[in-house]
């Protein structure tokens, strides 16, 4: 497989050094917040602080998970409360966990949602993120029916009112809302709007809301605002580990997984299948006469080339399978729960697409195509991998643009098998 390249790597190494930024960031404020104990939290900055200065982004992301499972232990120190522990503190204690305990961005987003319902009771609770290439607010989760005011103003960030607060980075209370109720949106009395901030920086902004007049006092206004601060570190947190987590396993010109990930998903699926007697299939792609392309056309065009078939190839993919850029021009699906014919059938409608799909500059290409599929082909996932680089090599050798494999192939013409 070719190395990622330079733009790639870049970019790997800027997410890195943004979700460690945020982890600090975490340590510290859970730290300030009496969450963590001193020595727990001068243990954990010290071995952030080594990554920092190591700069090895792919080694970040195991590091940091050992950093959280001790984090985890601290804060379970801390399940009972103490004598002197607010409620405030221990649902503060909670909210921290949250980001310990989960790397899912909405179970995250439901998780802090929940603990401020705690806080302050609300019935419709909406939470805006800002978009970091755009800058636009959009909505992220919402509990209950998603509320908003002023939806047709438009200012920095979007549209509504949380856009408003989110460019005045300041609270809002509105207790006596006397609004027309409208059809298929919520009653507003009582309002309120929070900045999610980490320091400087705008991550999003929270809005709640009741159909009762003065549901919320000042004292929830403070207690959101107070929250809100770690609220922010958790989420940043969540979104920069996901985006580090994507980019180790992403094609970084193609957009798909990468031959990394690949291996993880096809020994899951092996033994799934093992254990549950599911079929499974690989499908082998190989770009017709790639290397007279790039010497006729150069190597930009063909990096356009293969960055529109990953785009073409995860339209035609289902949400189940896994598109795998497996090296140079070599791509590689995993169907789930698919048999032989069921692939055949999916690697002809591929086949066909591509070949009929206008790609830059309205040049056309051609795939050839091996199909394996257990346990047809054999039980062992290296026996399937194998024999679906045989059976591109047979497609190949049998004149292109055709799909091949080792066991017998219907004749054009034949009644389609079916899909599983």
């Amino acid at each position: 497989m070719k190395a990622r390249n330079g733009r790639g790597a870049r970019g790997l190494f800027e997410a890195s050094t943004h979700f460690l930024k945020s982890q600090q960031r975490m340590v510290k404020l859970l730290s300030t917040r009496g969450c963590l104990a001193g020595k727990e939290a001068e243990g954990a900055t010290l071995k952030l602080e080594k990554l920092m200065d190591e700069k090895r982004p792919a080694q970040c992301l195991g590091e940091c998970t050992k950093i959280n499972e001790r984090l985890i232990t601290a804060l379970k120190k801390q399940d009972k409360p103490g004598a002197g522990e607010t409620p405030e503190l221990a649902l503060l204690l909670k909210m921290s966990r949250v980001i310990q305990e989960t790397d899912d961005p909405q179970a995250v987003f439901r998780g802090v949602l929940g603990l401020l319902k705690q806080l302050v009771a609300f019935e419709n609770g909406s939470l805006y993120l800002v978009d970091r290439n755009s800058r636009i607010l959009s909505l992220a989760y919402q509990d209950g029916e998603r509320v908003d005011l002023i939806r047709g103003v438009r200012f920095e960030h979007g549209y509504g009112f949380s856009s408003w607060v989110a460019k005045e980075r300041r609270p809002v209370l509105l207790n006596d809302l006397r609004r027309e109720a409208q059809p298929g949106l919520p009653v507003v009395r009582s309002f309120l709007s929070v900045p999610l901030q980490v320091g400087s920086e705008l991550i999003g902004v929270v809005n709640l809301s009741h159909s009762c007049a003065h549901a919320f006092a000042e004292r929830d206004k403070e207690l959101l605002i107070l929250a809100s601060s770690l609220a922010a570190a958790t989420i940043e947190h969540v979104l920069h580990y996901q985006s580090v987590k994507e980019m180790a396993v992403t094609d970084d010109l193609t957009s798909v997984y990468n031959r990394r990930y690949f291996q993880e998903r096809l020994q899951q699926q092996a033994q799934l299948s093992e254990r549950y007697l599911h079929p499974y299939s690989l499908v082998f792609i190989d770009i017709d006469h790639f290397k007279q392309f790039n010497d006729a056309h150069g190597h930009a065009a063909g990096d356009q080339v293969l960055a529109e078939l990953g785009r073409l190839l995860k339209r035609w993919a289902r949400t189940s399978d896994v598109v795998v850029r497996y090296g140079g021009d070599e791509f590689v699906v995993l169907l789930p729960h698919t048999d032989l014919d069921g692939a055949l059938l999916a690697a002809e409608r591929l086949r066909s697409s591509i070949e009929a799909h206008p790609f830059p500059r309205r040049r056309r290409i051609t795939v050839s195509l091996g199909v394996a599929s257990y346990p047809r082909d054999g039980k062992a996932r290296e026996d399937l991998v194998h024999k679906a680089d045989q059976a591109l090599y047979l497609a190949k050798r049998s004149g292109r643009n055709c799909i091949q494999s080792l066991q017998p192939v219907p004749p054009p013409g034949a009644d389609a098998p079916r899909m599983n």
